[in-house]
């Protein structure tokens, strides 16, 4: 704050891609504790939607390696206090550093954008890189429902999504941000940079998620088709 000489009346964006993009939403509700009063703080949270998912290989999964974390680090100060409320059991507090279960109760306004068919998470899950075999498809297919609930869940005033049914990870990062896009549900096709601007630009919060059928089907990639 004192570097950027932040005041009343600037904007802060907050924002992380995958791990950081975790990151930066757990956090984001405590930022505005730390900069002077009247910054705008909004968060911009890459990637950052890990679903629970069990993998179909002998493999840890993220999970279990968040409630590893969360021992190892006690991270406790940082779940949030509507989520620490909302899971208080000892077993369930690790869900309020995963993203499937932590974004609803993030209460400063945020951009989230996730890909259906994420490429970080799938892999991790199936230990390959495409092609798919049919019962691996199957079970990207589960993920990508969940993926698509959980941003279908965040359908509020404060929350702006992003979902295309990409294969890809960290739109953010590369051309993906002008590239890949999404319809949204008048069929509209969009991309993060357009999503972004349009709400940097003040719109009022929109949700763009892909519902076209098959794998990766608004990114085709040349290998698999």
């Amino acid at each position: 704050a004192a570097k950027h000489d932040l005041k009343s009346g600037d904007s802060l964006y907050f924002s992380g891609c995958s791990a950081g993009g975790r990151g930066a939403m757990f956090n984001l509700d405590y930022v505005s504790a730390i900069v002077p009063e009247g910054v705008h703080i909004k968060g911009i949270l890459d990637a950052a939607m890990w679903v629970e998912m069990d993998p179909i290989i002998p493999q840890i999964s993220f999970p279990k390696q968040t409630h590893q974390v969360l021992l190892m680090a006690n991270s406790t100060g940082r779940l949030g206090t509507k989520c620490a409320e909302h899971f208080k059991a000892h077993n369930e507090q690790w869900k309020c550093l995963y993203g499937e279960f932590r974004a609803p109760f993030v209460e400063t306004p945020y951009l989230i954008s996730a890909s259906q068919y994420d490429s970080f998470q799938i892999p991790w899950n199936t230990g390959r890189q495409p092609p798919f075999t049919d019962s691996e498809l199957a079970f990207i297919e589960k993920f990508r429902h969940k993926v698509k609930r959980a941003m279908l869940d965040l359908r509020t005033k404060s929350v702006v999504t992003f979902s295309p049914a990409c294969y890809t990870h960290c739109i953010g990062e590369t051309d993906s941000f002008w590239d890949k896009k999404a319809a949204d549900a008048s069929n509209i096709s969009l991309s993060l940079h357009d999503v972004l601007k349009a709400w940097l630009g003040g719109s009022d919060s929109a949700h763009v998620i892909d519902n076209c059928h098959g794998f990766s089907c608004s990114c085709p990639l040349p290998e698999i088709q």
